[in-house]
């Protein structure tokens, strides 16, 4: 910003104040004719707890000219500055309100008043932004204001942040409450990822904490006035430009209105509301989808040709009619890590090669999402097309059998807190020979069969990995990651294989760490303690590793341990006379009504520890079904096909917990949020307007983003509470707010409004003598030529 205007006046006490008026675009500078009242400031509030107390100014000039360059549409194109050049310091800064610059028409000299605005309520227009959008996880406070302090004021002209001294996250600690506080940044967006305005998180804090955040003179302060009252005032204050923190005492002497003195006689006396009930309600922004969505996000999934709207036409005779099919190639921009195609047996992946109509099927094995449409040729075109999105899992036929790839990976998952619940994963999905999707294109009419010609079947099984920070999901429970890296350590995983074979036997014995080691016979014999031995059922259902030169065999348990590794099975169940092919089929449900699920669906449940909280980046990943690349199916008097395509058509992820039912037969749910209340009579109630929280503690154990968390190393866990020495105990911040609003409220309060001479702050105890009370600062006029202030005065 460049000086544009600038003007000087002397006070009524012989002060020389500066008004600066800055903007983007100026290349030279005058000065202003002020009026006799040039520049006032008025801080609003209509309560004393105000979250928020804003501020904003006005400027009166004199001037024969229509100042153009004062017009703005923008919220921080224009500064306004002024200056207290006696006692050096910046008495007042913000910003030109947008679109309220107003003149009278040409006469021989207009009164033209500036409206500003402060820097807090500039930010009603500024959307709030992740700090680090490649980073989107749990933030402190000082972190999220110190963020949206430097979005309000990027100059940092409002150089340092006083934080007063008032609870704390224990009574042994003596750190600042808003560096030992973390709330999800992902609960300043929508379903939909719309931003909060930076003004209501600001505001949001505030009001979860009890403070009240005001911009005054050249700082930003974050007040509690329960702690006003005190002689002395104590404050963290932040330096924005330095980022240092430093603890101040700030003396508070009890000031008196007479020796103030008054400016103007204007005063009055009333008596505040009051109220017998408080209600403070925290609404939850609860965790759902925990990744992007893999199939509908069309910022993420894109064509891979040049052309957004590429799409090929090609034509097909079947069941004797022609169809026209309508496929286009997509893939992921940056969510998903996926299986760039090959396309050779060789099966290195082809960077860089976009897939088309013409290569698509020449692919050996790859990942690709497509979108596709059809119609019956003989029809004629439609008069629009419906297009249907899927990402393929593509594998030529292999005699010998698919290896194992990772095909999808989550690369931006949720960075999340969790304690307890589920997770419900749910895939839909169907098998076919054809790497179109089309549905009219079928592969065969072939069931699965364990009659005279079958020769049994395995159901779908997709390996999938699942991570939270160091712990991963092993299909049965949640383990450390030590205990994975430990076992390889120790040789335990081998790499066994599916034989024919008969009369094999498996032998195991159980070893120092309570693992099963299979062995020879010769060693299996050798050892003592606890031991087993089996033989197999079906001689094509036998697993093996080999060993100097000899099979060790290994029941099927090991055999997928050993395949899975730190990993585990996503299964759909597979019937008799069940269709192999065309058909789409889900993921075998195991979520029951008896979990009692928020939002429950069908898919595969995982349960999340009740000992232990979980938290970082989800990392999930998918590899190549059993099924893929293979015959799924085979029967002896032939007429079976390979599966070389799957399909995924839906795929879910989201977790839930358990909910609150007061009618089971009825399906009724306690699905309210949270509501803190204090009354002292029921049947004579005045209430007041309920309390908002969009940040909260976690009291109803159902995850949320608006729940805030407390930090120890590099672990996270939710807040159980905070240290009030007012209460002397540990005590939920909505419960603390709670007793604050009551204690003033309950009783009436004295309010006081006069005018009178500068000479207090914000921060000031002033006694009135008539009311014999002591009182704050609530809302203040001031006119600084005048060296007066409109004052509204509460009691303390």
């Amino acid at each position: 910003m460049k000086l544009r205007y600038y003007s000087e006046f002397k006070s009524r006490k012989d002060k020389t104040y500066r008004i600066e008026i800055h903007t983007v675009f100026a290349t030279y500078s005058e000065e202003l004719t002020l009026t006799d009242s040039p520049f006032t400031v008025e801080y609003e509030s209509d309560t004393l707890y105000k979250p928020l107390k804003m501020s904003n100014s006005v400027t009166s000039i004199l001037t024969d000219k229509i100042l153009s360059d004062l017009y703005t549409a923008e919220g921080q194109n224009i500064e306004v500055r002024l200056y207290n050049k006696t006692d050096d310091v910046l008495e007042w800064f913000g910003y030109m309100s947008p679109n309220l610059y107003s003149s009278d028409y040409i006469t021989p000299l207009n009164i033209v008043e500036i409206q500003a605005i402060d820097t807090i309520s500039v930010l009603e227009n500024k959307k709030y932004s992740y700090i680090n959008s490649s980073e989107v996880y749990f933030k402190s406070f000082k972190d999220v204001i110190m963020h949206i302090l430097d979005i309000a004021d990027p100059g940092k002209i409002l150089s340092k942040l006083y934080f007063q001294k008032t609870n704390r996250i224990s009574k042994d600690v003596s750190t600042s409450l808003i560096e030992d506080v973390y709330i999800h940044e992902r609960n300043f967006f929508d379903e939909a990822n719309e931003p909060m305005n930076s003004r209501d998180v600001l505001e949001e804090i505030s009001k979860y904490i009890g403070m009240t955040f005001i911009q005054y003179q050249d700082a930003y302060y974050m007040i509690d006035y329960d702690f006003i009252k005190n002689d002395e005032l104590h404050f963290f204050v932040y330096d924005r430009i330095s980022d240092t923190c430093e603890s101040i005492t700030i003396p508070s002497a009890l000031l008196n209105v007479r020796n103030i003195g008054v400016s103007e006689s204007a005063g009055s006396i009333s008596l505040g509301d009051v109220y017998n009930k408080v209600s403070v309600v925290a609404n939850m922004n609860q965790i759902t989808n925990l990744c992007p969505e893999l199939l509908d996000d069309d910022k993420d999934i894109v064509n891979q040709n040049s052309d957004p709207n590429k799409y090929y036409i090609s034509n097909r005779d079947i069941d004797g009619k022609n169809h026209t099919l309508l496929n286009s190639f997509f893939k992921s921009k940056e969510n998903w890590g996926y299986l760039i195609p090959s396309f050779s047996f060789i099966d290195i992946p082809a960077e860089g090669v976009e897939v088309s109509i013409d290569n698509v099927n020449d692919i050996y094995s790859g990942v690709v999402w497509q979108k596709y449409s059809d119609y019956t040729t003989e029809d004629g075109e439609p008069s629009s097309l419906s297009w249907k999105t899927c990402v393929s899992f593509l594998q030529a036929y292999n005699m010998i059998g698919a290896s194992r790839k990772t095909l999808l990976t989550l690369k931006n998952g949720e960075y999340s807190l969790f304690k307890g619940g589920y997770f419900i994963i749910n895939i839909a999905y169907k098998m076919s020979g054809s790497f179109l999707p089309n549905d009219i294109i079928k592969t065969s009419d072939e069931a699965y069969s364990n009659t005279k010609y079958g020769a049994g079947f395995d159901n779908t099984m997709v390996p999938c990995k699942l991570y939270i920070d160091d712990y991963y999901y092993d299909g049965e429970v949640w383990r450390n990651r030590k205990y994975y890296t430990d076992r390889v350590a120790r040789g335990y995983y081998k790499s066994t294989n599916n034989l024919t074979y008969q009369g094999a036997i498996w032998y195991r014995y159980k070893d120092g760490f309570g693992d099963w080691r299979f062995v020879t016979k010769g060693e299996y014999d050798s050892t003592s303690g606890e031991k087993a031995s089996g033989g197999y059922d079906d001689r094509n259902k036998v697993y093996a590793y080999r060993e100097n030169g000899e099979n060790i065999f290994v029941e099927k348990w090991y055999h997928d341990e050993c395949v899975l590794k730190d990993g585990f099975y996503l299964v759909h169940i597979n019937k008799e006379n069940d269709k192999v092919f065309d058909d789409e089929k889900r993921l075998t449900n195991t979520v029951s009504y008896r979990f009692n699920l928020y939002d429950s669906t069908d898919g595969v449940a995982i349960k999340l520890p009740d000992d232990k909280i979980l938290c970082g980046k989800i990392r999930f990943e998918l590899s190549t079904p059993n099924h893929l690349g293979k015959y799924p199916m085979y029967r002896t008097d032939g007429g079976c096909h390979p599966c070389t395509a799957f399909h995924i058509s839906d795929f879910t992820f989201k977790y839930t917990n358990n909910k609150v039912t007061y009618d089971i037969f009825n399906n009724a749910v306690d699905d309210s949020d949270v509501v803190y209340s204090n009354v002292i009579n029921d049947n004579n109630v005045t209430e007041m307007d309920d309390i908002e929280l969009l940040i909260n503690s976690n009291a109803k154990n159902i995850s949320s983003y608006s729940n805030c968390a407390t930090k120890s190393g590099d672990k996270f866990d939710y807040l159980k509470a905070v240290y009030s020495p007012l209460h002397d105990k540990n005590v939920l911040p909505e419960q603390i707010l709670i007793d604050k609003l009551y204690t003033h409220y309950k009783a009436p309060k004295f309010r006081y409004s006069n005018n009178l001479n500068r000479g207090f702050s914000i921060l000031s105890r002033i006694y009135e003598n008539s009311l014999k009370r002591e009182m704050i600062v609530d809302q203040m006029n001031i006119d600084y030529a005048n060296e007066s202030c409109n004052v509204s005065l509460i009691e303390a």
